[in-house]
C-alpha cells in the first residue's frame, strides 16, 4: 500500500464528495451538475488506471463509486424522461379531443400509455417483455405504478451510495493507519542506522588504537633486542682482547 496520494486521487475524492453532497441536497435540481462531474470523474479514473503506483483495491473502490454515481444519474434521467412522456401524453390527448370523439381519444391514450409503460419496464427490469398490457387499466394507475418503481430504484441507489461511502471512509482510515505505521518504522530504521554509524566509528577508533599499541610493543621489543645484542657483542670482544 502506497504512502503518497497523487493529485488525480485528490481531485477524484473531492469531486466524489461534491457529487454526494449534491445528491443529498436535491438530485433532481442538480442532475446537470452531477452529469458534468461524472464526466470529469471518468477522465480522472482513466488516468488513475494508468498509474501503477496506486493500490489496486483502492482503484477498484474508485470504480465502484463511479459506477454507483452513473446508475444514480441514469435512473434520475430516466425518471424525468418518464414524467415528460406522461406530460406529452396528456398534451396529445387534449389536442386529439378537439378532433375526435371521447371514445377514440380514450382508447388511443390507453394504448400509448401501455406502450410507454412496456418500454420503461424493458429499460429498468432488464429482460424483454411483450407489450401485452391490459388496455382496461387506467393511465393514472400505470403512471402511479411506474412512479413507485422509480422511487424504489432511487432508494436502492441511495442505499448503495451510502454503503460505498462508508466503505470508502473505512479504506481511508486503514490507509492512514498504515501510513502512520510506515512513518514509525522509518523513524526506527533511522535511529538504528544512526546507532550503527556510531558503533562503526567506535570500532574504527579501537582498531586504530590497537594498531598503535602493536607498533609500540614492536618498537620496545626491537630496542630490547638491540640492547641484548650489543651486550653480547661487547662481552665477546672483551673475552678476545683478554
Amino acid at each position: 500500500m502506497m504512502g503518497t496520494i497523487t493529485a488525480d486521487e485528490v481531485n477524484f475524492q473531492q469531486l466524489l464528495e461534491r457529487s454526494e453532497r449534491l445528491c443529498a441536497e436535491n438530485i433532481s435540481s442538480n442532475i446537470f451538475k452531477l452529469y458534468v462531474i461524472s464526466s470529469e470523474l471518468e477522465e480522472l479514473y482513466e488516468r488513475l488506471q494508468k498509474n501503477r503506483n496506486i493500490d489496486r483495491d483502492v482503484l477498484k473502490q474508485y470504480g465502484r463509486d463511479l459506477r454507483a454515481l452513473r446508475l444514480l444519474i441514469d435512473g434520475n434521467r430516466k425518471r424525468y424522461a418518464a414524467v415528460n412522456d406522461e406530460q406529452n401524453l396528456a398534451a396529445d390527448s387534449e389536442i386529439a379531443a378537439k378532433n375526435l370523439n371521447e371514445d377514440d381519444v380514450f382508447m388511443k391514450a390507453k394504448k400509448k400509455a401501455a406502450h410507454q409503460a412496456d418500454l420503461r419496464k424493458q429499460l429498468f427490469e432488464g429482460p424483454e417483455r411483450s407489450s401485452s398490457l391490459d388496455l382496461d387499466l387506467d393511465s393514472e394507475e400505470i403512471a402511479r405504478r411506474e412512479a413507485e418503481k422509480q422511487e424504489n430504484l432511487m432508494g436502492e441507489l441511495f442505499g448503495m451510495a451510502r454503503l460505498m461511502k462508508n466503505t470508502y471512509s473505512a479504506a481511508n482510515a486503514v490507509i492512514k493507519e498504515d501510513n502512520a505505521t510506515l512513518s514509525r518504522l522509518q523513524q526506527t530504521a533511522n535511529s538504528h542506522k544512526a546507532s550503527l554509524l556510531r558503533e562503526s566509528k567506535r570500532l574504527e577508533e579501537r582498531a586504530y588504537r590497537s594498531w598503535c599499541n602493536c607498533f609500540y610493543v614492536v618498537g620496545v621489543c626491537a630496542i630490547v633486542m638491540s640492547f641484548l645484542a650489543m651486550v653480547i657483542v661487547m662481552r665477546v670482544f672483551t673475552k678476545k682482547s683478554s
